[in-house]
């Protein structure tokens, strides 16, 4: 049996809500007009059982009329379908939602950002490199040109939705894409969180969630 994947390494998933009150740092708080902000980490493989942990964070959230939803991811990557399915929740909700990308956001953990309206990353964190593979009991594989083309203007289009650059998101999926003092042609593109700024993937640099709140 053949599952496909997201480029991932094995990690332990965690994945918390806290609701935040106001005047408080220790991972709670409000902003300043009283509305409510949640958080959730995205740490370790994406998988199904993650997926269903989100979607009930993000229901909660809007069931209260949650003003921000804050992510912070620090992921390798996993499985396609589980990415898919928290991007297409990302791109529906009418919650204000922000990407903060502590470490790593590789693979279905780019899809996953460029689905937020706003991505802000930590110093010394990247962002990228985004090819599908198929993993079989043992070995890894690329996956298919179809699949390849497929993922590649996925990625463009929710990074559109989004208002990222599209043509930089697909230069994450297709070595074969080549953009002008970006990346060459044959190499996924990987982004250091200044290059990120630069390129306008991310607004800003913060250096812990105190900063972000």
């Amino acid at each position: 049996m053949k599952t496909l994947y997201l480029k991932t390494i094995s990690a332990f998933v965690l994945l918390t809500l806290f609701t935040l009150f106001q005047g408080a740092y220790n991972g709670l708080a409000a902003n300043e007009d009283g509305g409510k902000i949640y958080y959730t980490l995205l740490k370790g493989t994406i998988n199904r059982q993650l997926a269903d942990d989100f979607e009930g964070v993000l229901k909660e959230a809007e069931k209260v009329n949650a003003k921000v939803l804050i992510l912070e991811i620090d992921t390798f990557g996993g499985r396609l379908d589980a990415a898919m399915r928290i991007k297409d929740l990302l791109v529906d909700t009418k919650i204000n939602t922000i990407a903060f990308v502590n470490k790593k956001a590789i693979s279905a953990g780019a899809l996953i950002s460029l689905a937020t309206r706003h991505i802000v990353m930590a110093p010394g964190s990247t962002i990228g490199a985004a090819t599908p593979v198929r993993l079989t009991h043992w070995e890894e594989k690329p996956a298919s040109e179809k699949v390849i083309s497929y993922f590649r203007t996925e990625m463009k289009s929710t990074a559109e939705a989004g208002n990222h650059p599209g043509e930089i998101a697909a230069a994450m999926v297709d070595p074969d894409l080549q953009i002008a003092g970006v990346v060459e042609k044959g190499k996924l593109l990987t982004l250091t969180t200044k290059e990120a700024i630069r390129l306008k993937v991310a607004e800003y640099e913060v250096n812990d969630l105190g900063e972000l709140y």
